[in-house]
């Protein structure tokens, strides 16, 4: 992957990631201190942006910034908003300690049966 394609898969990212919780471009670029202008360059690809700003997407997109930069082929069978929803849940449960997290795996485990049963 060239450095122009590597920035149009991080723009499209970007706006995926931004129209999943419902935000304008307006909103976007007001939250990360930029301008629509840019917000809008960096989603089509002929902006790249600076780390500085690539944080602050993160953070107001609610993703760590490895996830942010996550363009790579997305897993067979995976839809990409499946795929964020389990990120964003790991991201709760990662500072839980293990007892924690099984009985939350518990407490699903009987509410999925209650669902399907």
């Amino acid at each position: 992957m060239d450095a122009e394609e590597l920035k149009q898969q991080f723009g499209k990212r970007v706006q995926m990631l931004r129209r999943q919780r419902n935000m304008t471009q307006e909103q976007l670029a007001e939250a990360i201190d930029r301008s629509t202008d840019t917000v809008s360059n960096i989603e089509t690809g002929r902006l790249s942006t600076r780390i500085d700003t690539a944080m602050r997407l993160a953070q107001t997109l609610g993703v760590s910034l490895s996830e942010l930069f996550d363009i790579g082929e997305p897993e067979p069978g995976i839809d990409p908003v499946h795929r964020l929803a389990l990120a964003r849940l790991m991201q709760v449960m990662e500072p839980l300690d293990v007892k924690m997290i099984e009985a939350l795996i518990d407490i699903n485990r009987r509410i999925l049966g209650l669902v399907r049963g």
